[in-house]
């Protein structure tokens, strides 16, 4: 016991020592005030409000009208402030509730975005950090829910949304049953030409104005991928305003690794709203490499002196947007040097859309497509002509003159010339069924042109004068 009243009386006069310790003293000094602060309680008022639209959102009705979806969230923003509204019911004039500070309801001018975006900010009337996703999946008759963007700003709490988005249609067609997605390109560098990304939107004016101001993805690619395949039908694709200087490329993805590209080739404007009709999708695929900057794999024979090189497209026009083409000149020759020139352009190199393991789509392929511009060259001196020709594999054995020139049917000397577009883009075709060894035709890996040679093979003239030039662009491979 004693024991025990030892140790309480020591633990007092611990206790006791401890109060004249600094540390407690200034807090115990009654003199000293403590600052604490108060943080007001924010008093939430319930708040609704109404939507309707003057073009598209989740639901795209036969008549470009609107119909929103039950679930569907908005952004409301107020005197800087981003609140979350969510109909319940949908429909073409839908209503929105939510939870408003009170010192916000009696905003001067709501603004609204949708979908809903907890990032999005707002600086005045700019609405900041706005993003188009670069993927979505297809929907028959409309497209994905929460795909397009569309703004709203009001006095009152009635909202009229307005697009931010243009719309691309495709069509697929009946019997096209294959078809896993669908990749939209701009061929054009640059932000102003982003058809995905983050962007803002100024509301200042009468209509939405959008900058884009960052590509997290990559923005010239649009992404319509189906789960498993597409169903005939109609398709849109949302994507950001923006001024094509080179026009659209689509790349379509069949089952089995397939693809297929076309382009459109004349310059597009793509304007908040507005739906622009891409056509009905070919079942025919293409390789289509649009300009040569982008890698695509060619040598030749004056390719080591400054004879083929990518060059500014020297005639840029509605039958060659192509910003780079490439140029053989053979002004450099030597006098015994060969007077034709050629061409190679592989097919087995990392920048054609199929891996050099899978060669299932080669065994298919129906036609060789390029376009070509003599330059400089007259084509009604007689001396001067030439009739390209196409060597699959680079094998001299299997050569031939165009099947089409330009669309027309090539058989002879005559017919070319009659064909001919002179200083003009002109398009070159050479069909498979042209070439008779058709055993290694899914091994292809390379095709060669030789560029100036007369139709009966005998090459040209040698001789001072002779501008013998030529260019190249959209080499296109062909299948049924």
């Amino acid at each position: 016991m004693k024991r025990i009243l030892f140790f309480i009386s020591a633990l007092a006069l611990l206790f006791c020592a401890c109060d004249k310790n600094p540390m407690y003293e200034t807090a115990s000094n009654e003199t000293d005030e403590q600052i604490v602060e108060v943080v007001p309680e924010v008093k939430m008022v319930k708040l609704t409000f109404t939507a309707s639209s003057d073009f598209t959102k989740t639901v795209l009705n036969p008549d470009r009208s609107v119909s929103f979806s039950p679930g569907d969230i908005i952004s409301v923003f107020a005197n800087g402030t981003n609140y979350p509204f969510t109909t319940e019911d949908g429909g073409d004039i839908a209503t929105f509730s939510g939870e408003m500070a009170e010192e916000d309801i009696s905003a001067s001018t709501f603004y609204a975005l949708f979908p809903y975006s907890a990032s999005a900010t707002i600086e005045g009337e700019v609405i900041q950090n706005v993003t188009l996703a670069k993927t979505s999946s297809p929907v028959a008759n409309g497209y994905a829910p929460q795909q397009a963007i569309f703004v709203a700003k009001s006095s009152d709490k009635s909202f009229t949304f307005k697009p931010v988005c243009a719309l691309l249609k495709i069509t697929v067609p009946s019997g096209m049953t294959d078809l896993k997605a669908v990749d939209v390109f701009n061929r054009q560098s640059g932000l102003d030409g982003s058809l995905t990304g983050t962007f803002d939107v100024d509301m200042s004016g009468a209509d939405p104005g959008v900058t884009v101001t960052a590509d997290p993805y990559d923005p010239h690619t649009v992404t319509l991928q189906a789960a498993s395949t597409y169903s005939p039908g109609v398709y849109y694709i949302p994507v950001l305003p923006a001024h094509l200087t080179y026009g659209i490329d689509l790349k379509m993805t069949y089952s089995g690794s397939y693809v297929g590209r076309t382009a459109t080739g004349v310059v597009m404007t793509l304007e908040a709203g507005n739906v622009y009709n891409l056509g009905v999708l070919k079942k025919t695929k293409e390789f289509i490499y649009s300009s040569f900057e982008n890698g695509f794999a060619y040598s030749g024979e004056y390719n080591g002196n400054d004879g083929i090189s990518i060059i500014d497209n020297p005639l840029q026009n509605s039958n060659n947007t192509s910003p780079k083409v490439l140029r053989l000149d053979m002004h450099t020759r030597s006098a015994n040097s060969s007077t034709s020139g050629y061409i190679d352009f592989s097919i087995s190199d990392t920048k054609f859309p199929i891996s050099n393991s899978d060669r299932t789509f080669r065994k298919f392929f129906k036609t060789f497509k390029i376009k070509m511009y003599w330059g400089e060259i007259n084509s009604e001196n007689a001396d001067l002509r030439y009739y390209p020709q196409l060597y699959w594999d680079k094998n001299s054995s299997l050569k031939a003159h165009p099947a089409r020139l330009n669309g027309a049917t090539i058989t002879d000397q005559a017919s070319f010339d009659a064909a001919y577009r002179a200083n003009d883009w002109n398009e070159l075709e050479w069909d498979y069924s042209q070439f008779t060894d058709k055993n290694n035709w899914g091994w292809l890996s390379s095709v060669r042109i030789r560029n100036f040679v007369n139709w009966s093979d005998n090459g040209l003239k040698t001789g001072d004068g002779y501008n013998l030039i030529v260019h190249w662009d959209d080499v296109a491979f062909v299948s049924e």
